[in-house]
């Protein structure tokens, strides 16, 4: 398995397309080193997750579905979906051999082409539901297919013009994660967080927040930042 973190990449260019701000590809390898309370979080969060996005993607038409999203350039709503279900299933049929790349999740996508909604829906529930004890297992080492589900869930809400899940304990835990990294105070809401350190907002975004000095947006940005504001 090779979702643990891995030293701070370089930033992806705000102009890349699809996962250049997909969790997956700045993580390396870990080891399972036995099932932990945090896992047993994390797997619980997982599946909160998997459940009402999948119940989001089963409700959209197909127009819905063909919608560009913002936070994920180049990718439609449902391009973003196979990526995510496509994680689970590529990692447990041990064709993950490192970090991919957008070449890799192009291919996932092109993958996943011929499959209806349904089917995509219910091969998540399969391999998610596989994916889970490996997550109680792995714990903090595989968070980012934790994280990455809850950050494509808001990408695409975002490219609805909808807003939902933007408390709560799964929000906090991905904010809390995203705060300790950083390592200074960030006068941000949680949700704000997620989207402004994964490179869903602007480098004038971040700069207008009420921060107690200067802050340093090369180390803010893990992805990133955006050329243009996004207002979500």
């Amino acid at each position: 398995w090779w979702w643990g973190i891995a030293e701070r990449p370089n930033h992806a260019s705000p102009t890349e397309g699809g996962c250049s701000r997909c969790l997956f590809r700045f993580f390396g390898r870990t080891t399972i080193s036995g099932m932990s309370d945090l896992g047993i979080e994390m797997a619980g969060y997982y599946r909160e997750i998997r459940g009402r996005f999948s119940s989001l993607i089963g409700s959209l038409s197909a127009e819905e579905l063909a919608t560009e999203v913002p936070g994920c350039p180049g990718w439609t709503v449902r391009d973003t979906f196979c990526h995510v279900v496509s994680n689970p299933a590529d990692g447990l049929a041990g064709e993950l051999s490192g970090p991919p790349d957008d070449e890799y999740t192009a291919g996932q996508i092109a993958r996943a082409a011929g499959s209806s909604i349904d089917e995509l829906i219910d091969s998540w529930a399969e391999n998610g539901a596989k994916m889970d004890p490996v997550i109680e297992m792995v714990g903090d080492g595989i968070a980012p297919i934790v994280i990455d589900a809850y950050v494509h869930e808001q990408d695409i809400l975002g490219a609805l013009g909808r807003v939902g899940h933007r408390e709560g304990a799964v929000v906090e835990w991905v904010a809390a994660r995203l705060r300790d990294q950083f390592g200074s105070p960030i006068p941000m809401d949680d949700f704000e967080v997620t989207r402004a350190r994964l490179g869903r907002r602007s480098a004038a975004q971040v700069a207008a927040a009420p921060w107690d000095g200067q802050p340093d947006l090369d180390a803010f940005f893990i992805f990133g930042p955006r050329d243009t504001d996004l207002v979500e």
